[in-house]
């Protein structure tokens, strides 16, 4: 997939849920973004952190983008219809889509987690620096996107730069279940993946899935299978 429009990096700031949810809501609402710059400016001291945050939340829920505007359009349809507390799934979606470096941090994370039950933060760092060629940027973002983590609560830290992850969130609204899993699956367009193994895809660590996913996905418009031998199944996106 093209990624020309999206950002390179783009979760470089530290997020609040709060924040999240409020660019949400703007967007629900069709507000303009300025008002989004004129609520942070009360939350957030110093001008320059201000718009940064701005800049990444714009990016995340009001800024639409070719390559995740159908992401983005369905997200919206259900953020005004579900509990407040499912709303960590529709950010972590978008933020999977729309930003490359959050994609690919918490696919890290959700590997180390699944084979050692934990992650160091410096490891993750130097992972990710080599993806991006060593840029300086890179090691503040991943420590940014790890502490917003931590404060949305689907990692803790156990001592000084060892994490663990903290209880799954489970995903019962068969339509925000089926829209998680198309966001992720965005990025990997041209990869299909085992329908055993979608539901355990590193970069959806926080989240778990109702018994009847298999299901969802075989009666989703959204998803195809596509069958190799006898065995073999694998999703992609319609």
């Amino acid at each position: 997939m093209n990624e020309s429009n999206l950002p390179t990096v783009g979760f470089d700031r530290f997020i609040e849920l709060e924040w999240a949810d409020y660019a949400l809501d703007m967007a629900i609402s069709n507000h303009e973004s300025k008002q989004l710059r004129t609520w942070l400016d009360t939350q957030i001291e110093g001008e320059v952190s201000a718009r940064k945050t701005y800049n990444l939340l714009n990016n995340l829920w009001l800024r639409s983008f070719p390559e995740t505007e159908k992401i983005r359009t369905k997200a919206l349809i259900l953020g005004s219809d579900i509990q407040p507390r499912d709303r960590i799934v529709l950010h972590w979606g978008m933020a999977l889509a729309n930003f490359g470096l959050f994609q690919q941090t918490t696919t890290s994370m959700g590997k180390m987690l699944r084979l050692q039950g934990g992650f160091n933060k410096k490891e993750i760092q130097q992972r990710m620096a080599e993806v991006y060629s060593n840029q300086g940027t890179i090691p503040r973002a991943v420590s940014r996107i790890i502490q917003s983590l931590c404060y949305w609560k689907v990692i803790h830290e156990m001592n000084k730069h060892n994490y663990v992850a903290t209880e799954l969130n489970t995903i019962q609204q068969e339509g925000l279940f089926s829209w998680l899993l198309q966001a992720s699956l965005n990025r990997r367009k041209d990869q299909p993946v085992s329908i055993m193994e979608v539901f355990r895809l590193p970069e959806l660590f926080p989240f778990d899935f109702e018994e009847n996913g298999q299901k969802i996905i075989r009666e989703s418009l959204d998803f195809s299978i596509i069958r190799e031998g006898l065995n073999q199944e694998y999703v992609v996106l319609s």
